[in-house]
Formats: structure tokens, C-alpha cells, sequence
């Protein structure tokens, strides 16, 4: 005979416990009570996530009837499916979670250049089938973490958050391109789509356009990405015959510059396709960000922390960059080597980390 409980989380919710019937093959209620923890079925010592359970417990819809259950649990179900899930299935349900750079609000250019992305309807196919779960039609979109519509953004977009165009300088370096003088007013936009009529082809879509202006007037840079492991390239995507700077957009700009950017080790596979020509690695523009947000004149924890959410955000999307400037972190163990090494003792283990002589919020007085 076997045994299973149901608990579920809400206001007012019911916890059955149900015995299989072998010979039937059914669930049979056998107690019906108020209950309230966390979703979870069990089955003697092993617990299966609730999107199993639920789909476990599907046969005694039709045959359940205790009080408080039948509309109460299902409304569960389907709450619980994926309707109010940020991500599913790797793909996001608002474009703002995509970001850590958020805009400040809706009559900024930022919104508007990120809104090109997200309101696009012709690259963005997401749609929630039967069971509550997001799916997609397509494989673009900045929905879709798997994308390259949702990596470019969501990392480029990250330099929004700085107060300056004291970064600029640093990042056209890297893309093979100096600036004249300082640079006074920098923005940029994604997926910047231009009508070339009797040209070929007859339509372009730039994926990341950089406008600058320094001493010498305006200029351009266009960024054709590709994600790590992309290295179907076309001579359209190289700098050298790049068509994308040749836009009507761009009419009146004199300077116009190309520059791929793609994974380091896809840079070194294609690098006789490239023949030297300008390149800006994941790793580069992760690491100028790293570099450019640890000189903020901040308190160091926040400093730490913003640095810290650009390297974790990197090596979420399999993207190392150098942990600038805390050099500290070079000496730090791998996972691999904890076990061997033993950095923690017995006696480490039984500190009270709690109650350190500093509190550990910045600026704190100390604790006596």
C-alpha cells in the first residue's frame, strides 16, 4: 500500500491524504484537514517538486470532494504551473528582469531604445501554452536567455548605470577605435533597423549602434554580436565589408566604424576569417565594465557589490571577466579543490560569525 500527502501554501488551503488502490489503480481519500506548508508530495522518504506532484495527483480531480479542496487546490494548480513565474523554460516573462540596469522611467531614452527590443512582436513569439508554461515559437528575443537578442542587451545595457562618459574612451579602445579628445555625450541603442533602397541587400539590422561626440564632432560604431558558440559568420558580419555603416541613418556622419563582438575562444577559431580585424571579446567588455564601476567614488561595499553583480551576471551566461579591483580574489580555492584542500577547520566551524567586532553594514560604529 502506498501513501501520499499533498500540502499546499494559501490562505485557505486543505491537505489530503490520499492510499493507492493497487488493484483499481485509483487514489482514494482517506482524511481531508486545514493545513498550511509548503508544496510537496511524498512518497515515504522521497519529495518531488510540486510541478511533479501536481501532475501526479491529476487522476482524483473528478473523484476528490472534501471540503475546500476541489476549487481551492485547483485554483492552486493552476497558479502554481508557471502563470506567475519569472522565468520558465529559460525565458523570461517581463523584459525587466532581463536587466540589471534598469531605466528610471518610461520618458527616458533608455526606455525607448530598450522598448525597439522588447515591443518588437516580430522577433518576440513568446506564449503560454496548456499547462501555464512560457514557451517560445522562435529562438530570438530578449525574452529568451539563450539568445542573442537577450545577451547583447542585457550586458551592453549595464553601462547605462554609470554617471559619466568617462567609460567611453576605455571601450572604443578595445573595439580598435580613438576617440578625438574627450568625449562630451555618448548613447546607444539595439536592433536599429534601415530601408537601403537599391542596394543589396535592400534592408539592415544593426544589432548594438554606439553614437559618441568628442572634439572632432559626432561618430558612429556598429556591433555585430554573436553569443559564445556562434560562429556562423558571414562576410556581412566582418568590420572590413561591413554594409551596416552604410545606412541612410547615418548620413552626415563622417566617421563610421564596425567592430564584431563575440566570445574569446569563437575570436581565436575564426581568426583567419577576421584577418586582424576589430574584435571586442565578452571577456573585454565584461572586464571594462568591472574596471569602470571599481572606480566609482562609492563606500567599498557598494563598489564591491556592483562589481560583484557584473561578474556573477557574466558567469551566469558562461562569460569570465577579471575581477578588478579586488585583487584579493585571484588566491580564492575552485570548488574542485575544497574538498582536497581543507581551507575550513572543525573549529571554524563553531565561530560565531554573528557577532563580529565591526558590524557588518558599512559605516557602522564598532561593536564593544
Amino acid at each position: 500500500m502506498l501513501s501520499a500527502v499533498l500540502s499546499t501554501r494559501s490562505a485557505s488551503c486543505s491537505c489530503v491524504r490520499l492510499r493507492f488502490n493497487r488493484a483499481a489503480r485509483t487514489f482514494n481519500p482517506i482524511c481531508c484537514f486545514r493545513f498550511m506548508l509548503t508544496p510537496r508530495l511524498s512518497f515515504g522518504t522521497k519529495l518531488l517538486d510540486h510541478r511533479t506532484a501536481l501532475w501526479l495527483l491529476l487522476p482524483i480531480r473528478n473523484s476528490v470532494r472534501c471540503s475546500g479542496v476541489d476549487a481551492e487546490w485547483w485554483a492552486y494548480r493552476r497558479g502554481s504551473m508557471g502563470n506567475n513565474r519569472p522565468i520558465v523554460n529559460s525565458i523570461h516573462r517581463h523584459w525587466w528582469t532581463t536587466l540589471l540596469a534598469l531605466p528610471t522611467g518610461t520618458d527616458t531614452p533608455g526606455y525607448a531604445a530598450l522598448r525597439r527590443v522588447w515591443a518588437d512582436n516580430t522577433i518576440n513569439t513568446v506564449f503560454v501554452d496548456e499547462s501555464g508554461d512560457l514557451r517560445s515559437k522562435s529562438k530570438r528575443g530578449i525574452y529568451r536567455t539563450d539568445s542573442e537578442d537577450h545577451l547583447m542587451v542585457a550586458l551592453f545595457e549595464n553601462w547605462a548605470a554609470l554617471p559619466d562618459c568617462s567609460w567611453v574612451a576605455p571601450f572604443l579602445d578595445a573595439c580598435g577605435i580613438r576617440p578625438s579628445g574627450n568625449v562630451q555625450a555618448v548613447g546607444w541603442s539595439y536592433e536599429y533597423t534601415q530601408d537601403r533602397p537599391g542596394k543589396k541587400p535592400g534592408k539592415l539590422t544593426a544589432d548594438i549602434v554606439v553614437y559618441w561626440q568628442d572634439q572632432n564632432g559626432e561618430a558612429v560604431l556598429v556591433l555585430e554580436t554573436k553569443k559564445p558558440g556562434n560562429r556562423q559568420w558571414g562576410e556581412k558580419d566582418l568590420p572590413d565589408s561591413s554594409p551596416y555603416c552604410d545606412v541612410p541613418g547615418f548620413d552626415g556622419i563622417v566617421r563610421r566604424y564596425a567592430c564584431m563582438l563575440v566570445a574569446a575562444d569563437d575570436a581565436a577559431a575564426m581568426a583567419s576569417l577576421l584577418r586582424n580585424q576589430p574584435v571586442l571579446t565578452w571577456e573585454r567588455l565584461l572586464s571594462l565594465q568591472v574596471e569602470a564601476f571599481g572606480r566609482l567614488s562609492v563606500p567599498s561595499a557598494l563598489r564591491a557589490f556592483l562589481v560583484g553583480a557584473i561578474v556573477h551576471q557574466g558567469a551566469g551566461y558562461g562569460i569570465a571577466s577579471a575581477p578588478f579591483p579586488m585583487t584579493w580574489i585571484e588566491d580564492q580555492p575552485a570548488a574542485p579543490n575544497i574538498k582536497e584542500q581543507a581551507p575550513q577547520t572543525r573549529a571554524d566551524r563553531r565561530v560565531a560569525y554573528w557577532r563580529p567586532v565591526r558590524q557588518r553594514s558599512v559605516g557602522s560604529p564598532s561593536v564593544e
